[in-house]
């Protein structure tokens, strides 16, 4: 008999929905949130250890988004990001799920960010979002936040474009 690891990335649609059973409130009170709330931001915090199912529940979260708000797009920004090294690759990470591009687009940063970068980074994320459809609610989910923060906004100035960006 093979037992494997529960795992959400080797789970098709259907199997996530049938095992989210019990949880169908919070799932669609979280996507009902999130995707209908155009021109505000919206925050959720999924926190609990290792292992409790995180990542499941904000794809189940995906799905229900997919099914029931059309005009909302999620992007999945998922727990290895060793591409996003400086403060303008999460923008720019965000920018290439965004268009729909292979992650071989985006090129990592070894060093800090040259001058302005942010700014220009934000800028054509801003004009790629400006393009939408005006109905449209993107919906960014980030695993490990709290790793992005210590690892990529580590410093007062980093982490202060962050909290303006959300």
């Amino acid at each position: 008999m093979d037992i494997s690891r529960f795992n959400r990335h080797s789970m098709d649609d259907i199997q996530i929905r049938l095992l989210s059973t019990g949880r169908d409130k919070l799932i669609e009170t979280v996507s009902r949130e999130l995707a209908t709330g155009k021109g505000t931001r919206q925050h959720v915090l999924v926190s609990a250890p290792r292992g409790f199912g995180k990542s499941f529940f904000v794809h189940a979260v995906e799905l229900t988004i997919e099914e029931f708000y059309p005009a909302a797009q999620v992007i999945i920004l998922p727990e290895e990001q060793l591409n996003i090294t400086t403060p303008s690759s999460f923008l720019h990470e965000i920018l290439r799920a965004l268009r729909g591009e292979s992650p071989s687009t985006v090129t990592g940063r070894f060093l800090d960010d040259p001058d302005g970068e942010w700014e220009r980074s934000l800028q054509d994320l801003q004009d790629e979002l400006d393009q939408l459809d005006k109905g449209t609610v993107v919906v960014v989910a980030i695993e490990n936040f709290d790793d992005l923060v210590k690892n990529v906004f580590n410093d007062l100035s980093d982490e202060s474009k962050l909290r303006t960006f959300l």
